[in-house]
């Protein structure tokens, strides 16, 4: 089945036996990410039309959520609704400064897209970096734009660069311990 979004952004095939087709290059990473990882709290700020969001949902492990943080949230209702997703989708409508701190902490996963000016890249950053659980991953896209390409490479010098399409970056928290198999807990060291 095709559905037809909002003028200006196309259409969607929407085939439930298969699952949604991430619809940018980019977005195969995240997805890749969710069955890895399996992250069971997500946060995408900016979501747009929820192409990503409906992506990570459908494969998150059960009880999993992702909480999409945008400015307005009818515009990916349709897709959402499409997929049917809504146990596993959260909009949360506002600006990312002011919606960001009501956010659950111990984020697995977040993937930072909303505003693209450096330095809303680098509050929404702030805000959200404390709510990231020990371990988990932060990936900012359009890294090759001016915004989020003058901030994110030189704040996480550590992270790690994907240049293909629009560009992605991630980072991980440090966890606060390495765990060997019999148990043993050994520190992070600090900086």
């Amino acid at each position: 089945m095709k559905i037809r979004l909002l003028e200006g952004y196309g259409e969607r095939d929407v085939d439930l036996a298969v699952g949604p087709k991430p619809h940018y290059p980019e977005a195969k990473i995240l997805v890749t990410l969710v069955k890895l990882l399996r992250p069971h709290i997500v946060v995408e700020v900016g979501v747009l039309v929820a192409d990503t969001t409906v992506a990570m949902a459908w494969h998150l492990p059960e009880g999993g959520k992702v909480y999409g943080v945008d400015v307005d949230i009818e515009r990916p209702r349709q897709l959402i609704d499409a997929w049917g997703l809504w146990d596993r989708i959260e909009l949360l409508g506002g600006l990312s400064h002011v919606v960001i701190p009501t956010l659950p902490d111990a984020i697995d996963l977040v993937y930072i897209d909303g505003d693209h000016d450096k330095e809303t890249v680098k509050r929404d950053t702030e805000l959200i970096w404390p709510k990231v659980r020990s371990g988990g991953i932060v990936v900012w896209h359009d890294i090759n734009d001016r915004g989020p390409g003058e901030y994110v490479p030189f704040a996480f010098p550590q992270g790690i660069y994907i240049p293909f399409g629009q560009g992605l970056m991630m980072a991980q928290k440090p966890p606060e311990a390495f765990f060997y198999l019999d148990g043993t807990r050994i520190p992070w060291p600090s900086l």
